[in-house]
Formats: C-alpha cells, structure tokens, sequence
C-alpha cells in the first residue's frame, strides 16, 4: 500500500511542486516518517489533523515546508481555505472566488450530515447565502483516487462525481468491498440505515491503512 501511493503521488508531482497535505498524513509512528517523505517529490505543506504527531522531531519537521492547522492560499485568483476539520462556514463564504478544502470525515456518516446541510443551504431563499464550496479531499474519494490534485481538478471531479452520484457512502462501501460474506454484511446495514442512518465505513478505510486527504 504504501509503495502504490508513493507512486501515485511521484506519477503526478514534480520536484518544485507544493503538495498541500489536508491532515492524518502517514499511518505510521513517527519516529518512521522520514523513510516514506525521504520518497516523495515536491515541498510538502501539512495541515495537521488528528491522527498526525501534535510533536515533531526537528529531523522530521526539515521534510516539510511547513505545518499549520488552519492555512489559506490564493490559486490563480481563487482563495482556497484548508483545515483537516470541515469548516461549514468560512470565511467570505458568500463569494464565488472562495473554496474550502478539508478532510476528517472520510465518507462516514458525517459526511452526509455536512451533505444534508449544504442542500439546506442551498435550497433556502435568503438573497445573501452562502456558497457552501467546501469539499471534502479525503484520498478515498472518488475525485482525489489516492493521488494529489490541483485545484482545477478536484473542482472538475468533484461536480462530474457529485452528478453521477459517485459521492455516497454506499457507493463507496460496495466499491471498496468484493467478499461475499462481507457484502451480505454491508447489504444488512444498507437496509438498517433506513431505520437508524447509523452506518459508517471507517473501519474499512482504516484497515486497508489508509489515511490521507490530499490537495
């Protein structure tokens, strides 16, 4: 697993690239981290989330440009706002010229709440509402795949994916999962969630150790 994304990421990132990385980066301690970043090409800027070290040897620390918890970039004239927590909310929200970028939620049960308040937002008639142009960069998601992105593509993807309906928990559970055994589980708790929408895939992202939101 680790030598697939080191080469998605290699496939796509050159050596004066920055990579922002949304939070819970690598999956191992960190003592370990130097011989996976030691491989990746481009500067590399972390947006601590809750699985990463909240200390870092100085070793460590000289593989990254820099680590923040919240960081806002201009991207040819577009204002990107990241936090590993997704921030309903943020700032200039009203504006078209503004996106935030965040991770955390994977494609849990949360994610559909945040997705339930979006199109609450969306549908309302208030003149001055906002955007809700915060999306959510976990690398599971069907438009990151396990590779970084710019800016323009997460967008593209993203809209390409959010119409086919390729932006569902569920479409991601039946995806990642092909034992029989498995799937008749998943499928029991597809018909529970009618009754209680407690289902959440967490568990299945964690044990093929996968943890990264990319940007």
């Amino acid at each position: 697993m680790d030598a697939k994304l080191i080469s998605n990421w290699n496939s796509v990132v050159g050596k004066n690239d920055t990579v922002y990385v949304i939070g819970d980066f690598i999956w191992h301690r960190e003592q370990d981290w130097p011989m996976i970043l030691e491989q990746l090409k481009g500067n590399i800027v972390l947006i601590s989330g809750n699985h990463d070290p909240s200390r870092f040897s100085s070793k460590t620390k000289n593989y990254f440009q820099d680590i923040k918890d919240y960081k806002s970039i201009d991207d040819e004239g577009r204002h990107v706002i990241m936090c590993h927590y997704p921030i309903p909310f943020y700032k200039n929200d009203t504006h078209d010229d503004y996106v935030m970028l965040y991770g955390h939620v994977h494609n849990s049960t949360e994610y559909r709440y945040i997705k339930q308040l979006y199109e609450f937002v969306k549908n309302d008639d208030h003149d001055n509402k906002p955007k809700m142009k915060a999306i959510n960069v976990g690398c599971m998601m069907e438009w990151i795949n396990y590779t970084p992105r710019t800016l323009d593509e997460i967008l593209n993807n993203y809209e390409i994916n959010k119409k086919a309906g390729t932006d569902d928990i569920y479409y991601y559970i039946s995806k990642l999962i092909r034992n029989e055994d498995i799937q008749n589980t998943v499928n029991y708790y597809d018909n529970k969630k009618k009754r209680n929408r407690e289902m959440n895939n967490s568990a299945y992202l964690s044990a093929i150790g996968v943890m990264s939101d990319w940007y």
